[in-house]
């Protein structure tokens, strides 16, 4: 389980394949990321009530969409 972390990482491709290559194969991978709307609005929100580092959305490399997810092609 990746919880708001693939946003962070510079090379996402190498991470799930990494990831992919250790999981049993019945295994799933789960993942959360901001949307382009979670990114600006409600990570404002949840920065403002404590929720979020205000600095967070700064370090976000990518923010995913359904496309650019199948994009990764994992």
């Amino acid at each position: 389980m990746m919880v708001a972390v693939i946003e962070h990482i510079w090379n996402q491709k190498f991470l799930l394949d990494q990831v992919v290559n250790i999981l049993n194969p019945s295994g799933r991978l789960i993942i959360t990321t901001p949307s382009p709307f979670g990114n600006d609005v409600v990570h404002a929100i949840g920065a403002n009530l404590g929720l979020f580092a205000k600095s967070a959305v700064a370090d976000h490399i990518v923010i995913y969409n359904r496309r650019r997810f199948k994009n990764l092609e994992i």
